[in-house]
């Protein structure tokens, strides 16, 4: 966890109002999710991982565009410790809110080593995992 404060401009509406790519960049969108979804159901992390961090880089690449720097210099940190971590055999990915905070992906097996890492480096760390099946309930979650 990187900031936890609200933004003052939403990243869909600053893309829109000020982004001539924005568009472009929605046609791209629909080639990342048919990978991240075949990652998905083929449980291929190394696909779901590479769409994932390919489609966050470029959603940030246009809101940078329309002038709306979310990232923070740990947000940065955070990136490129797990292209560290993966370089050196640990498989991990991000991808990164339409803010500053960034999410690790790996393995159940990678976990700890991941974990510990960002701890070293003194990161708040929330931890989850897949939530199973959609379904719809009849209560609220909060």
């Amino acid at each position: 966890m990187v900031k936890k404060e609200k933004k003052e401009i939403s990243s869909t509406t600053g893309m829109q109002k000020f982004n001539p790519y924005f568009y472009a960049r929605l046609a791209e969108v629909n080639e990342n999710l048919n990978f991240v979804r075949k990652g998905i159901i083929e449980r291929n992390l190394k696909m779901l991982g590479t769409y994932a961090e390919k489609d966050c880089i470029s959603m940030h690449t246009v809101m940078m565009n329309s002038g709306l720097f979310y990232w923070e210099p740990e947000t940065l940190k955070i990136m490129k410790e797990v292209w560290n971590l993966r370089k050196n055999g640990t498989e991990c990915y991000f991808t990164i809110d339409a803010g500053p905070n960034v999410h690790v992906l790996c393995l159940q097996d990678n976990k700890e080593k991941v974990k510990g890492k960002f701890s070293e480096l003194n990161f708040e760390i929330l931890e989850s995992k897949p939530g199973g099946k959609a379904r719809v309930i009849g209560e609220s979650l909060f």
